[in-house]
């Protein structure tokens, strides 16, 4: 039996960030041992701000 304590968990973390013109996501896998690894990255212009000027 482990102590659940002493077993280091990964986790899955996203962010977007959604601009005027461009959209981004990155989902990444956190490992108190190794840091931020990305396991995928998008980015898309959709020009939401198009027209508005």
């Amino acid at each position: 039996m482990s102590d659940a304590g002493s077993v280091a968990e990964r986790e899955r973390i996203a962010a977007i960030d959604v601009g005027s013109n461009s959209v981004r996501l990155l989902v990444a896998e956190y490992d108190p041992a190794s840091g931020l690894t990305v396991i995928d990255e998008l980015k898309d212009q959709p020009r939401l701000a198009a027209g508005l000027a």
